[in-house]
């Protein structure tokens, strides 16, 4: 049996019940299992972009972020 598409869904906004994030609810809950919709909720958490701390150890909000998008 095969997975169903798996979408990680990126909200721009950060605030709890913003529009972004309600919209994002309502479009998951209408895929009726044709797709399965992921939130990541760690936006605010992430370090702005900056090649230069992109190390082995990066915070352990990258790493989340990472592996959702392998996911």
């Amino acid at each position: 049996m095969t997975r169903p598409l798996q979408i990680l869904a990126i909200s721009g906004s950060t605030r709890a019940q913003s529009t972004n994030q309600v919209l994002i609810d309502i479009i998951a809950g209408m895929l009726d299992g044709a797709a399965r919709i992921v939130r990541f909720d760690g936006l605010s958490e992430l370090p702005h972009f900056n090649p230069d701390l992109d190390t082995e150890s990066p915070p352990e909000a990258v790493v989340a972020y990472r592996r959702q998008l392998k996911e």
